[in-house]
């Protein structure tokens, strides 16, 4: 196990990985969406070949099919990958940055350690996600997380689980207590 290093962003449902590591760690989910999205791809492009020949004015017909396909394709794959990628966390000395959206709201905070009353382990999903109701799908994808809460229950923030982060978060939330995930819920049936 390696040391963290401090000031590197910790992803929270984005790896860096080439299409081979791609075709073999993602899920079959995944796998369909790429093999559909390919399909669509090409098979636009055939169809705008086919029809800018029909059309009276070829330039414009050209410049407006491609600038379709290049939004469709490639734009939505690139605003999908910036949105997953915006999720991290940066822990500094005397607090974290994080990153993300937050309710309604895309923020960048700078939270204080003190502020952290619950630390979530276990088999535990995320509690934050770029896309509602997907955290038992980041869950199987990434694996568990720690959730940081504050004294009100309140999400601070959410990062994967390492046993360095979990090390770290020990030592940097002094006031905060270590809880499972199933423990937790339990406790929240209850109240």
């Amino acid at each position: 196990m390696g040391v963290i290093n401090m000031q590197e962003k910790q992803y929270l449902f984005y790896e860096k990985q080439s299409l081979a590591a791609f075709w073999k760690t993602s899920m079959l989910a995944e796998k369909i969406f790429l093999v559909c999205w390919s399909i669509n791809a090409v098979l636009m492009a055939i169809i705008f070949a086919v029809l800018t020949p029909m059309a009276t004015d070829r330039g414009t017909a050209i410049f407006i099919f491609t600038l379709v396909w290049v939004l469709i394709f490639p734009g939505v794959l690139w605003i999908s990958h910036r949105l997953v990628k915006a999720y991290w966390v940066i822990f500094k000395k005397e607090e974290v940055l994080r990153h993300g959206f937050y309710g309604q709201l895309k923020q960048k905070k700078k939270i204080s350690y003190d502020e952290a009353a619950y630390i979530l382990t276990g088999e535990a999903e995320p509690f934050v996600t770029p896309r509602p109701n997907l955290g038992p799908w980041y869950h199987r994808k990434f694996g568990d997380y720690l959730n940081v809460l504050d004294a009100q229950k309140h999400c601070l923030f959410t990062v994967r689980y390492s046993q360095e982060n979990l090390n770290l978060l020990m030592e940097k939330c002094i006031h905060a207590q270590l809880m499972d995930i199933q423990t937790y819920r339990a406790k929240e049936k209850n109240h």
